[in-house]
């Protein structure tokens, strides 16, 4: 976490989320893309630069920096942040960055295991039948419809796409040419994708089923909780939660967690004991199925760093 309106460089990164917890959207930089090339995790934009206002320089050496120029998304004076930070490593994650062909082609990444969540942004195109948009085009290992796909920048529900769209192997992606692939594979076009496994000790990519009034409990063999947790429903409509260490995990009866989600611009929110730490994962509390989090019935996928 930081305050605004500093100048400071941070650790080595291959890959920053940015999130104001006053209320702006979830802003992303990765090397792959280079110093200043942005995109919004909450909408279907096209990548954008950030320009001498944004005071930040991602450095292909040093990690990334802000200077004393200010912008509100990112470094507003007096405005509390929080950045979630990593670096690429095999059986944990990797960046793809590749072109469109409108054909069926192999991407190769170099994760070295089978990615078991994969998140694909178009950069630089439009979307059929929309103004200069395109929506972020996830793909889970534990997604249940067929061909499925699911929005980051979205609260819907996953659904089937119109033919196969990826299947991910162990030395990289394959991927189709099925109907709106202008979201993934469009001739000519620059996308971007970020790839994770289940790296025992260090990272969990699963899912849960929802219990209602019960603790359900997730473990993710850790030697200890989370720094850093993602849950989206994706059966019915619910948006990417995430939970982190930095601004707190709390354990015990009404413990309440600080949560953020990607796909808005919402203020932190502080309003339920929805999960708990445990020595070896979380536990989804009672409470979260006000929220939608512990849901009868209710399919849930998530990643947690350890």
């Amino acid at each position: 976490t930081y305050s605004g309106k500093l100048s400071t460089s941070l650790n080595y990164t291959d890959l920053v989320f940015l999130k104001s917890r006053s209320g702006y959207p979830t802003i992303i930089f990765d090397r792959m893309r280079g110093d200043k090339q942005a995109l919004n995790s909450g909408d279907d934009q096209r990548e954008y630069t950030y320009v001498d206002q944004a005071g930040i320089s991602l450095d292909v050496n040093n990690g990334i920096s802000f200077n004393l120029n200010w912008y509100g998304v990112v470094n507003g004076t007096n405005t509390n942040y929080v950045s979630y930070h990593f670096k690429r490593a095999p059986g944990f994650f990797d960046i793809v960055a590749y072109t469109g062909t409108g054909a069926t082609q192999t991407c190769n990444h170099n994760l070295g295991v089978t990615p078991e969540l994969v998140i694909i942004k178009n950069r630089n195109q439009k979307a059929p039948g929309s103004n200069d948009s395109s929506d972020w085009l996830c793909w889970h290992k534990d997604l249940t419809e067929t061909n499925p796909y699911i929005f980051l920048n979205s609260s819907a529900a996953e659904g089937p796409f119109g033919g196969v769209w990826i299947t991910p192997s162990s030395t990289g992606l394959n991927l189709g040419s099925a109907p709106s692939h202008t979201f993934y594979n469009d001739n000519g076009t620059w996308y971007i994708s970020y790839l994770f496994a289940t790296l025992p000790g260090i990272s969990k990519v699963g899912s849960y089923n929802g219990s209602d009034n019960s603790t359900v409990n997730v473990p993710c063999g850790f030697t200890g909780a989370p720094r850093f947790l993602m849950i989206k429903r994706t059966d019915d409509v619910s948006s990417w939660h995430v939970w982190d260490s930095a601004r707190g995990i709390n354990s015990g009866t009404n413990s309440y967690d600080p949560l953020l989600k990607l796909d808005t611009s919402d203020t932190e929110a502080i309003y339920g004991d929805h999960i708990d730490p445990t020595t070896s994962g979380f536990t989804v509390k009672p409470a979260a199925t006000a929220a939608g989090l512990n849901n009868t019935n209710g399919t849930y996928i998530f990643l947690a760093i350890a």
